[in-house]
C-alpha cells in the first residue's frame, strides 16, 4: 500500500503553521504532511508526491491567493 498525504495550501505562513499543528495533534504521523505558500508551489509538490507514486487524500486550500485561486483558475 502506498503512503498517503495531506497537502495545505495558503499564503499566509501563520495558518500553515496552524494547520500543520492541527494535523499532527489530530493525526500524529499518520500521514505525510506538505505545505506550500502559492499555487505553483503546491502543483511542484503534487508532482513529486505523484512520482513517489504517495496518494493525496486531501488538499486543504486558501480560494483567494496571488496569481491562481484554490479552486485552481
Amino acid at each position: 500500500m502506498s503512503e498517503a498525504a495531506i497537502l495545505c495550501v495558503d499564503d499566509e505562513i501563520a495558518i500553515l503553521k496552524s494547520l500543520e499543528i492541527e494535523l499532527h495533534a489530530a493525526f500524529a504521523d499518520t500521514y505525510i504532511y506538505e505545505f506550500a505558500e502559492s499555487a505553483d508551489e503546491a502543483l511542484e509538490i503534487i508532482h513529486e508526491l505523484d512520482e513517489k507514486t504517495v496518494r493525496i487524500l486531501i488538499i486543504v486550500s486558501d480560494w483567494l491567493m496571488p496569481r491562481m485561486k484554490g479552486s485552481g483558475s
